[in-house]
């Protein structure tokens, strides 16, 4: 989750300045769409790869 929003985050950082001063009746609605795809692609990949790292069992033995 934190993958996702951190992605939704940047893309609104990066895409609402040059966005609003070319299309600046739509400048909010191209960003919050932008953020939305960037964190719908984001979340899948974190999973992904948070999967691949090895698991780590406690010092009891239970995981």
């Amino acid at each position: 989750m934190f993958a996702a929003f951190a992605a939704f985050w940047g893309a609104q950082m990066l895409v609402f300045e040059p966005v609003s001063q070319m299309f600046p009746e739509y400048g909010h609605t191209v960003t919050a769409l932008t953020g939305i795809l960037a964190a719908a692609a984001t979340y899948p990949l974190a999973t992904w790869w948070l999967r691949r790292l090895p698991c780590q069992t406690h010092p009891n033995g239970r995981q």
